[in-house]
């Protein structure tokens, strides 16, 4: 017997875009609306329940975030996801300046996040190559390579990690071979992937002839599979919010425009996935 109620596709857009209202209360959608906010109550309480304190949480945990030309959403969201899982002593936040031509950052990590790296809560480095460009796959690479933790995440400058993350990873990692990854349908949350360190390194982390934008997440999440490991989606919402801005952004520090990028890296990909190239950076 089903536990999910079934629903199709239009209906899961309609929940999405808060057209829940609208809705019967004894339809299908309106069921999953409530199983789907369960759900999210149930993981909102989860870390209170297991072994019943904070001190039983996992929180050996590297959130690793990258920053090139996003310093105003760096400003918004890098402090407020430490405040949010301050509760956790044992997790860290690593910051990569990567070929960033805005002195801002530096000027902030200097003063406002000084204190958080002194208490040794967060590790600022900086990456300069001489060029104006940005490689999200290696500078995941560098900055996975630089965290201390034996699980770390991938969290996106423009990412709120939402309350108490931290117990809602260490809860779904006590299941075995396992990562996580936002909702593939949520834009800007699917690049948060989380997975042990030495998964990473046995994939030989992210693939770095993804020279431009995009799919490298994706790319990264299939080889993992191939690794072995199952997928887990990061479901309650507050865990994958994130500040919306527009594609020119994206691309700007990128060789090529998102479209070409896109489909070359998509062939790329597929490539990997057919021949079972796990560790493409050998």
């Amino acid at each position: 017997m089903d536990i999910y109620p079934r629903i199709n596709v239009f209906d899961l857009f309609r929940l999405r875009r808060g057209k829940v209202s609208k809705t019967k209360r004894g339809s299908m959608l309106w069921k999953y609306y409530i199983l789907h906010r369960h759900v999210e109550s149930l993981f909102e309480q989860l870390h209170l329940k297991i072994n019943g304190s904070y001190e039983t949480i996992n929180s050996n945990i590297s959130f690793c975030t990258t920053v090139m030309d996003r310093f105003e959403h760096v400003e918004k969201t890098f402090i407020k996801n430490i405040l949010d899982n301050e509760s956790f002593p044992g997790c860290e936040f690593v910051l990569l300046n990567y070929n960033c031509p805005d002195p801002r950052t530096d000027e902030w990590a200097a003063t406002t996040l000084m204190p958080y790296i002194k208490s040794g809560k967060v590790n600022y480095y900086k990456y300069f190559d001489g060029s104006n460009r940005f490689h999200a796959s290696h500078a995941r690479n560098v900055v996975f390579r630089l965290a201390k933790n034996n699980i770390v995440c991938n969290v996106d400058a423009d990412n709120f990690i939402g309350k108490d993350f931290v117990a809602y990873i260490s809860a779904m990692f006590r299941q075995e071979n396992i990562y996580l990854r936002g909702p593939v349908d949520r834009r800007g949350a699917a690049g948060r992937i989380c997975c042990y360190k030495r998964d990473w390194e046995a994939i030989g982390g992210y693939d770095e002839r993804f020279s431009s934008w995009g799919v490298e997440d994706s790319d990264f999440d299939s080889r993992l599979g191939l690794l072995g490991l199952e997928r887990k989606t990061i479901l309650p919402e507050k865990f994958c919010t994130c500040i919306q801005h527009s594609d020119e952004l994206r691309s700007k520090h990128y060789p090529e425009d998102i479209k070409t990028s896109y489909t070359r890296n998509w062939a790329l990909r597929g490539e990997n996935i057919a021949t079972n190239n796990i560790n493409p950076n050998g």
